[in-house]
């Protein structure tokens, strides 16, 4: 099967890397037998159908690949071999645990298989102080910055990012749409509408607003000499709400009936269309007021500008029911992304631009944090700028920050939580549980509560900040062994547990305050409880075929975009579609290679933070088998701009004109997205235009 090919090659290539890139400044420790442990274990497990080969083709690889990598750290000779021993003992056991299906048995054998070495490598260090010289940190700060920024900096980023917000809020939707309902029930006649155009006219198209509930309707029409209703279309069904559906009808009528099977149904609007293209009054619309006081909010051929798009039919929906404490349609995703929505909508009302509105003020914090990421990361006023200017290029952000929808929201929260922790881990020469230090794993603990409260994405970002805090936390004792060594990691552990477990299962808990407006018999806990086992059993389910749906690898080479919104005008047609800028998306690879080897073989401690960062939030969707699309790529991407700008900031230390290559490579960035803005934006453009932008198979726009 193809994903165990793709494993194989995964693993082959990394056993190569390893061999390979062996130096003898460079000391692997932990990180490589973690490394073995998800490759050797956790990956033949969620990718081999039949799970009781895990049990021989993951102790296999892990038994051997441990050896391989014990020889390569020992230059080949059989000296101190107790720490792989013991870890490759106690693999039988974690075996046993996946082949038992029991949970806990599970979590308790991973957590020790994860434990003993880490413990076996921390036993046995020297003891001395833990803290550096004021002057080595004062060494370490030099190092970590290398051109000041100045109050210049921040006005020119405070104009860039008014004219990124502006870029955003152009045409983002329209203000106005139909508001005021016209409720149906099952009660007799008041299921159903009947207009009368006073006369016999030519009716060719019907279009209706839907409120927020899905609906079917029967439509008929009156014949006077056979004084009997005549069927037109039997239970039309309409699928979208907040949108503007067409009926399209041929023929003269005067009575046109509308019935509407379900219960509780709301039509905001109504709208009659002749063949020459102007409206129809009915004679008595007045008596359905509520469906004919809005006609000014139709526009004529609705884009999407005008009604909703891809998954706002569930989040922007889900925020509107959360404001009028209806039933909740949408529970496959904790509620904070939502929540926060709500503003939008509270602010501008029930239209495209309300319900984008805080989508685009995500979208403009993207700016300003990936200036302070580049920065921190860097430390180079240059590369910095670059950086910035090639995020705001890329085609997803640009497409998702006019979106209602929660991915450029968690996005922003995982940003931060990976700031925060680089943060940590860069200065962690101040020592382990300094003021400041305290300070940063706080905002990251709450940053993570946050991303995690809006999408279940937020926990693979939380393994890639473990992972570095760790990490870093080994290179440290490791520089620095410490006599409190214990004493000390205890009391960062419990501090730990407060920020990454506590503060986050608070945010995540208090987030369902929502679900008990809409359904107080149950209560917060309850609530939590069973819309996260829903959670967990819809994404393990959903395997429905979709034309624009894409694999994980796919989405490296940006092979098939999401279709999001497409338009017919006649010979033009207004697309939104979600995908990468190309020349970012494979220049990244190549900035990912690069990074990979200037951490491992060059000690750049920038590039093993973001090889971290990168893997943490792609290699989970390895072992989703669900229908995904390429907007899960999105954070991924970020960091891959983040690897662009680390990789030729260390190469501008060997080469001062390295920069130049990286302004050329924005210029051409900017160049692209100036080129493929009509088919991110919703600008309607030339079908023959359309085809010069499809420069691949797999990228369909139409």
């Amino acid at each position: 099967m193809l994903s165990v090919t793709i494993y194989s090659i995964l693993f082959a290539v990394l056993a190569y890397y390893i061999a390979v890139s062996k130096d003898e400044d460079i000391s692997y420790g932990a990180s490589a037998y973690i490394l073995v442990l998800l490759f050797g274990r956790l990956f033949p497990y969620l990718i081999l159908e039949d799970k009781s080969h895990v049990f021989y083709a993951g102790y296999l690889i892990e038994v051997v690949s441990l050896f391989a990598v014990y020889l390569i750290e020992n230059n080949f000779k059989f000296t101190k071999p107790g720490k792989v021993l013991i870890y490759t003992l106690v693999q039988p056991i974690t075996s046993l645990a996946i082949l038992s299906g029991n949970i806990r048995f599970m979590v308790v054998a991973f957590a020790g298989a994860l434990i003993v070495p880490v413990v076996c490598i921390l036993y046995f260090r020297k003891t001395t102080v833990t803290k550096l010289a004021p002057e080595a940190k004062k060494e370490t700060v030099t190092k970590l910055i290398t051109d000041r920024l100045k109050p210049v900096d921040a006005f020119a980023l405070l104009v860039f990012t008014a004219l990124y917000a502006v870029l955003l809020f152009y045409n983002l939707g329209s203000h106005v749409a139909p508001e005021t309902g016209y409720v149906l029930s099952s009660d007799v006649n008041s299921n159903e509408i009947v207009l009368d155009l006073g006369e016999r006219k030519e009716v060719s198209q019907i279009w209706i607003w839907l409120d927020y509930q899905n609906t079917k309707c029967s439509f008929s029409w009156y014949s006077e000499n056979e004084s009997t209703w005549k069927e037109l279309e039997y239970n039309h069904e309409f699928k979208g709400v907040f949108h503007w559906h067409k009926i399209s009808l041929t023929g003269s009528l005067r009575y046109l009936g509308m019935v509407f099977p379900d219960s509780g149904a709301i039509i905001d609007e109504i709208v009659l269309i002749g063949p020459d293209g102007n409206r129809i009054f009915p004679d008595n619309r007045y008596e359905y007021m509520s469906l004919f006081d809005e006609q000014d909010t139709f526009p004529g051929v609705p884009t999407y500008y005008d009604q909703m798009m891809f998954d706002e039919v569930y989040h922007a929906r889900t925020a509107y029911e959360f404001i009028n404490n209806y039933s909740i349609y949408e529970t496959t995703h904790p509620p904070l992304g939502k929540i926060i929505m709500e503003s939008g909508i509270k602010l501008f009302g029930m239209n495209p631009f309300g319900w984008r509105f805080m989508s685009a003020i995500f979208g403009i914090m993207l700016i300003p944090m990936t200036f302070a990421l580049a920065y921190v990361i860097t430390g180079k006023r240059k590369e910095t700028y670059i950086t910035t200017i090639l995020m705001s290029v890329g085609f997803m952000n640009y497409t998702l920050s006019r979106i209602g929808t929660i991915d450029i929201i968690v996005a922003i929260f995982i940003l931060l939580m990976f700031f925060f922790m680089i943060l940590y881990v860069k200065n962690i020469s101040e020592g382990v549980f300094t003021k400041n230090q305290i300070i940063r794993l706080l905002l990251c603990g709450i940053s993570m509560g946050l991303a995690i409260a809006t999408k279940w994405t937020g926990v693979y970002a939380a393994v890639g900040i473990a992972i570095m805090f760790f990490y870093s936390l080994y290179g440290f004792y490791k520089e620095h062994p410490s006599k409190n060594m214990i004493k000390e990691l205890t009391k960062l552990g419990l501090f730990c547990v407060g920020v990454f477990v506590l503060i986050p299962a608070l945010f995540y808990v208090v987030s369902y305050y929502e679900f008990v407006q809409s359904y107080p018999e149950k209560g917060l806990i309850q609530s939590v409880i069973d819309n996260n086992k829903y959670i967990f059993t819809y994404h393990s389910g959903v395997k429905d075929k979709h034309n624009y749906e894409s694999e994980w690898y796919q989405w490296i080479i940006d092979y098939r975009p999401l279709l999001d919104s497409r338009t017919n005008f006649g010979d033009k047609i207004s697309i939104v579609s979600t995908f990468a800028n190309p020349l970012i998306c494979f220049a990244g690879i190549i900035a990912l290679i690069d990074n990979i080897y200037l951490w491992r073989n060059r000690s750049n401690k920038n590039a093993g933070m973001l090889v971290i960062a990168y893997f943490s939030v792609l290699l989970p969707w390895l072992m989703v088998h669900r229908t995904v699309f390429i907007y899960q790529y999105f954070v991924p991407e970020i960091i891959l701009v983040l690897m662009l700008g680390n990789s030729f900031s260390y190469r501008s230390d060997k080469n001062k004109k390295a920069w130049i290559g990286y302004a050329v490579l924005t210029a051409l960035a900017v160049i692209l997205f100036i080129y493929f803005y009509p088919v991110i934006s919703g600008q309607a453009v030339s079908v023959n235009h359309l085809k010069n932008l499809r420069w691949f198979n797999s990228w369909e726009f139409r």
